[in-house]
């Protein structure tokens, strides 16, 4: 994994996973047609960790949308407020 990302030790944005996920994607799906893999066990922990990082990843990338969707349904609450004090 890119540790000079994680290393932060921030909570990486949408770009920043996307990002590292590429790169992880890059790496193994290199090694899976070169056919570096030397510890076919490490190789799997490997594997569950990037599939837990990508899972993540959804996950994130659903909550910050839920989050738009509540600021939206909030602005608009405003607006329809300030609408009816008018009339």
């Amino acid at each position: 994994m890119d540790d000079e990302l994680l290393e932060t030790k921030e909570i990486l944005g949408l770009d920043g996973v996307s990002e590292l996920l590429e790169k992880e994607i890059k790496i193994l799906s290199k090694k899976i047609r070169t056919g570096r893999i030397k510890d076919p066990k490490k190789e799997e922990v490997r594997i569950k960790m990037i599939r837990t990082l990508g899972y993540l990843s959804k996950t994130y990338a659903q909550i910050k949308e839920a989050q738009k969707v509540e600021e939206l349904e909030k602005k608009l609450e405003i607006l329809e407020k300030s609408l009816k004090k008018d009339d």
